[in-house]
């Protein structure tokens, strides 16, 4: 898990840079009840179609961790795994089982 927190880390950050310049292209500032600029920016409905089109589009589909799949095996050589542990390995866990 610490191999890949790095990665996963870079990804998110990156995540949030291509959303933080998308909201202030197409975003507007959020006024309070009074008309006060509160200092937030947010995407108004109208601009939420091309806004996301272009979110998904720079996304690029999914990030490659560079990791290798836990083997069975390996599971089992581990002993007792605790159920929460379990889930949280569970996306890096080979799909199958061997025969």
């Amino acid at each position: 898990m610490m191999k890949i927190s790095g990665k996963v880390l870079a990804a998110y950050k990156e995540i949030g840079e291509i959303n933080d310049r998308l909201v202030r292209k197409y975003g507007k500032p959020v006024k309070d009840e009074k008309g006060k600029d509160t200092g937030r920016v947010q995407v108004p409905p109208e601009k939420m179609e091309v806004y996301r089109k272009e979110y998904e589009m720079e996304l690029g589909g999914e990030v490659d961790l560079g990791v290798d799949l836990i083997p069975y095996e390996c599971l089992e050589a581990m002993g007792n795994i605790s159920p929460m542990t379990l889930n949280a390995i569970a996306a890096f866990i080979e799909d199958k089982k061997p025969a």
